[in-house]
């Protein structure tokens, strides 16, 4: 999409001194409303009716009285409702009544921040859409392989998606979706959608790849001014309605207890809650996920009612899988291990965890918080067999329930990634202190020591050039922030302070490293990259970046930094290599990783050295003979 083609970001960051409410659009109170007995007088097309027959519903509520014959002539609506008040239908039956299903194509786009959120309003679309078989909704959402949303885009195009922003942007970075055709824009929940500064950036660019005529319409249960004005930057002149007390946002009818009780008082009071009280459907919130596990419900019956655990640890097929109530299998499962913890014996040992996981250090490398919850863990494991909870027969699967009750869920909820092997990051630690032994001075230093004030202002602009390539996820974008990072080193040929072949070596890995950083989720195929830029190496340079390669996945492992391949590229055999990026494997890089030489390692610790490679990549084209310049095409 070209400069010229983009309407005008709204600008979030601005002051909005000169923004303020108008009086003339202040909220929907007092005017004349389109009052309706029924839906059918909203002039529905005959199958919404009957849908909505089917669902049961008669009349509409006070909220899609105001909206829905609003909604359904195209009008830009900002809604502001309590939950239940039915904000969901207001944009599903208005989506439905107006949709265009002749052409293939997405023409109702819903954004909402959450999989969950997605997923069950993809749902009512199809309780309502029950007599549109030509029309089709889908949902896309993160935790998910994207190549099942790419072939469900190009094998059965919605006319309606449902999704969250990350996604979204994604399929559209890739361009695998298109928005060109977009009819309705609506972001469901905006104040979480927009409050969240990386999430607000990914509405705007998908906002921006829709067209300019279009209608908008954001719903949120609770909404501040400012986040009112920051949704009014998508629309125009968009019809408000709003409850101004925030009390009036709790639903009538529903009725709230508080009970102030000790630690150990909860279990007790729970249960006898449980067994007094009458319930169809029963709802267990609790902060810690070790408490977030299967149980029977209390009574005389046990198994007589069904039940799951939800966590935001989750993965998304494990989510679906609970969600749905598929009953788990019996026997030394996880769940069985943790239903194990409930008895009263083991609760010194709950506490004992909860007061690991909350008094974690936050400031730990992962090397020494791996060696910390294995401490912890062997210490635990004889007073955990020691608690009633546990008989003799426990003992053979203690150490491993254990470290999935502790380390996955520990491990993973203070890195958001699963635990790596230990042994790999000691040996990892222990290559990278002998590097640092053996190399006393980094070659880069002495270069940027040499640096005058024209160079280090040209180092600068070329930086700030490359940071762009962040941005883009497309080869040829990217290969055009590195074309225009080189130009901006014109000034570095005016003072050779270096020469290629005192430090040729050295920058293969350098440009290794800045293609790295600028790609740091690794989800996708750099091929036409990778490809084009090896044709252009001597073998010097692509021993290099083999060297660069191993020292890098050696020191970075299973990190966060990298999302990598697992292992087995079908090169060796049966002989399992260690994990690379994919744009590396596509380049064919092959390395030994048994003969790393320690003092081949790149010297000094990684982030720093990747923050120098920022500033020395202006010299590429001195130092590579004006090679990259077929980059530029």
């Amino acid at each position: 999409m070209g400069a010229e083609d983009q309407e005008e970001l709204p600008d979030f960051d601005e002051e909005d001194a000169k923004n303020e409410e108008s009086k003339d659009a202040e909220a929907k109170k007092g005017q004349a409303a389109l009052h309706a007995s029924g839906f059918k007088d909203f002039l529905l097309k005959p199958e919404l009716i009957r849908a909505i027959v089917d669902c049961g519903f008669e009349h509409p509520s006070e909220v899609q009285h105001e909206c829905i014959p609003q909604a359904i002539l195209g009008t830009d609506v900002l809604c502001q409702a309590k939950s239940g008040m039915g904000k969901t239908a207001v944009f599903v039956l208005a989506c439905l009544q107006q949709v265009d299903s002749s052409e293939k194509a997405v023409r109702t786009l819903v954004i909402c921040h959450t999989r969950e959120l997605a997923y069950q309003i993809k749902h009512e679309f199809e309780r309502f859409a029950k007599y549109f078989p030509e029309i089709k909704p889908a949902v896309v959402y993160g935790g998910t392989p994207m190549s099942k949303d790419k072939e469900m885009l190009k094998d059965s195009c919605p006319h309606i998606l449902i999704g969250t922003p990350g996604r979204v942007l994604g399929l559209v970075r890739e361009k695998d979706l298109k928005l060109d055709k977009i009819q309705q824009f609506v972001l469901d929940e905006c104040d979480k959608c927009l409050d969240k500064v990386d999430m607000r950036k990914d509405v705007q660019q998908i906002f921006l790849e829709t067209p300019k005529k279009k209608q908008v319409m954001m719903f949120s249960a609770t909404m501040s001014a400012e986040t009112r004005q920051l949704c009014k930057k998508f629309m125009q002149d968009p019809h408000e309605i709003r409850v101004d007390e925030e009390s009036k946002l709790t639903l009538h009818g529903l009725l709230q207890y508080y009970v102030k009780l000790t630690e150990k008082e909860k279990n007790r009071k729970l249960n006898d809650l449980l067994d007094a009280l009458e319930f169809n459907q029963f709802i267990y919130l609790n902060r810690y996920v070790t408490a977030m596990a299967d149980s029977e419900p209390p009574g005389d019956e046990p198994g007589s009612s069904s039940s799951c655990g939800v966590n935001g640890d989750a993965e998304t097929e494990e989510k679906s899988a609970e969600a749905s109530l598929v009953p788990r299998e019996s026997g030394y499962s996880y769940a069985h291990f943790v239903e194990r913890f409930k008895h009263p014996s083991a609760q010194a040992v709950v506490n004992e965890i909860r007061d690991f996981v909350n008094d974690f250090p936050a400031n730990l490398s992962r090397l020494a918080a791996s060696r910390r919850i294995q401490g912890f863990l062997k210490q635990l494991t004889p007073k955990l067999l020691q608690a009633d909870a546990f008989s003799s027969e426990d003992g053979e699967v203690a150490g491993e329930g254990l470290e999935k009750f502790v380390v996955l869920k520990l491990y993973k909820l203070l890195f958001r990634h699963d635990p790596a092997d230990i042994r790999e990051d000691e040996r990892a630690e222990q290559l990278l202190r002998e590097a640092r032994s053996k190399a006393k001075t980094s070659p880069m230093q002495e270069v940027v020591a040499k640096f005058t004030p024209k160079q280090r202002e040209a180092f600068e602009a070329a930086a700030a050039e490359l940071r762009k390539v962040e941005q883009y996820r497309a080869p040829r974008d990217k290969l055009s922030c590195f074309a225009n990072a080189i130009r901006l080193s014109e000034n570095l040929l005016v003072e050779r302070v270096f020469t290629a072949d005192a430090n040729g070596s050295h920058w293969i890995t350098l440009l290794a490293a800045l293609i790295l950083k600028a790609s740091p989720s690794n989800l996708y195929s750099n091929l036409e990259f990778t490809t084009s830029f090896r044709s252009r190496m001597t073998p010097e340079e692509r021993k290099s970046l083999a060297d660069f390669a191993s020292a890098f996945v050696l020191l970075c492992g299973s990190s966060q930094r990298l999302t990598s391949l697992e292992l087995n590229d079908g090169r060796d055999g049966d002989k399992a290599s260690p994990a690379l990026p994919l744009w590396l494997m596509d380049a064919g890089v092959t390395f030994n990783f048994e003969d790393r030489n320690a003092e081949d390692l790149l010297f000094g610790e990684v982030e720093e050295l990747l923050d120098e490679y920022h500033k020395m990549i202006s010299a590429l084209r001195d130092l590579n003979g004006g090679r990259l310049k077929t980059f530029d095409t």
